[in-house]
């Protein structure tokens, strides 16, 4: 099983990196970090039971923000969207607007909202020290209770196989 996966700009693979990842309900940022020379932005995101995490990688960096402004720590998020910024993916840590996101683009870009735009996105879990890790099962294969509604979901994530160096070369 892959580490790294890699999420194309379609439906399908976008739904598939929030639905495995709950929308990143009950996680928070843990760590940013942008490096100019591969034109990668990383954010740490840790779970509440802090026990793993996930790294969002961007790749070809269109523009960040990341909210700064915190009491003692950052914020928890009850999830996030990911939409189409003109061609490049753009991940925001708020799902106030839900389905209609698309059409508030500007108003996050204003906003004190942590977003990431870029043309490639990748992911992987973690440990809870932030190493990456193979996809748990139970990732793949979750069992959700809505409602009283119990549904079966299978995921399929789209593995990455190229060479990072080579991602890195062509991103600039």
């Amino acid at each position: 099983m892959a580490i790294w996966y890699e999420v194309e700009n379609t439906e399908k693979e976008i739904a598939t990196l929030l639905d495995c990842n709950l929308s990143f309900h009950d996680y928070r940022l843990e760590k940013a970090e942008y490096v100019p020379s591969k034109d990668m932005l990383e954010f740490f995101l840790m779970s509440d039971t802090g026990d793993e995490g996930v790294i969002l990688r961007f790749v070809m960096v269109n523009g960040f923000y990341v909210y700064t402004h915190c009491d003692y720590e950052a914020e928890w998020m009850s999830g996030s969207v990911i939409i189409n910024d003109e061609g490049y993916i753009m991940w925001v840590a708020s799902d106030d607007w839900g389905d209609e996101s698309q059409d508030h683009l500007t108003e996050f870009k204003k906003s004190n909202i942590t977003w990431a735009s870029a043309r490639r996105l990748f992911w992987a879990v973690t440990d809870n020290n932030g190493t990456p890790i193979e996809l748990p099962k139970d990732r793949i294969d979750q069992v959700w209770n809505s409602y009283g509604k119990i549904e079966q979901k299978h995921f399929e994530p789209k593995p990455f196989k190229e060479n990072w160096d080579y991602v890195f070369r062509t991103s600039r």
